[in-house]
C-alpha cells in the first residue's frame, strides 16, 4: 500500500483552484453569505439585512462568489 493511504495527490490545478476558492472563504463577510444561502434562498435585501452589511457590499460579495461559481443567481 501507497504511503498515503492508497489515495492520489491533487494536481497542482486542483490544488491552486481551492486555494482560491478557500481565499475568497477568507472573508467573514462571505462565509456568513454562504452560511445564509446554505438555508435556503434569498435576495439580495434580504442577505444584506441578516449578514448586517450595506447592500453595494453585499452585492459585490455575491458577484465574486457567483464568479467563483459558488453561488448562482435567478430573477
Amino acid at each position: 500500500m501507497a504511503e498515503n493511504g492508497g489515495f492520489e495527490d491533487p494536481s497542482a490545478d486542483v490544488l491552486a483552484a481551492a486555494a482560491a476558492t478557500f481565499g475568497l472563504l477568507a472573508s467573514s463577510a462571505r462565509l456568513h453569505l454562504m452560511w445564509a444561502l446554505a438555508q435556503g434562498e434569498s435576495d439580495v435585501t434580504h442577505l444584506a439585512d441578516r449578514v448586517g452589511g450595506a447592500l453595494p457590499a453585499v452585492s459585490q460579495h455575491l458577484a465574486k462568489l457567483k464568479l467563483a461559481g459558488l453561488v448562482s443567481s435567478r430573477r
